[in-house]
């Protein structure tokens, strides 16, 4: 993990407190709603089953001690890297790509839960 930049570890660590938030927010929302019809009941534990399988492989990568997540995003930056030919485009590519997955990852729970209030 030595040669992992701090880019690397700051997005690791972004994912892991966006998935811990999009994991209590569907929780929330799917207790806190009115509505009990059955298609909603599914998509909603369908989300909450993807999250909390997410979060048990951010736990488990964390407590191991491998942090494969932040090996992963540093590889990703280095062939953006290779790809731009610059190392702050390369970061700020991969902070935008990066943020907009986690907001989308935020938002379906919201999204569901105007769909199906």
């Amino acid at each position: 993990m030595n040669n992992v930049s701090r880019a690397a570890r700051l997005m690791a660590l972004l994912y892991r407190l966006c998935t811990a938030a999009s994991l209590v927010l569907a929780f929330v929302l799917f207790i806190c709603s009115q509505g009990s019809s059955l298609p909603r009941t599914i998509v909603f534990l369908i989300w909450i089953a993807l999250m909390a399988y997410s979060f048990i492989r951010i736990l488990t990568d964390l407590f191991s001690g491998q942090h494969r997540k932040e090996q992963n995003f540093q590889h990703t930056l280095e062939m953006l890297e290779k790809q731009t030919g610059s190392t702050e485009t390369a970061e700020g590519t991969f902070f935008l790509v990066s943020l907009a997955s986690m907001a989308v990852k935020l938002a379906v729970p919201v999204v569901l839960w105007l769909i199906f209030r």
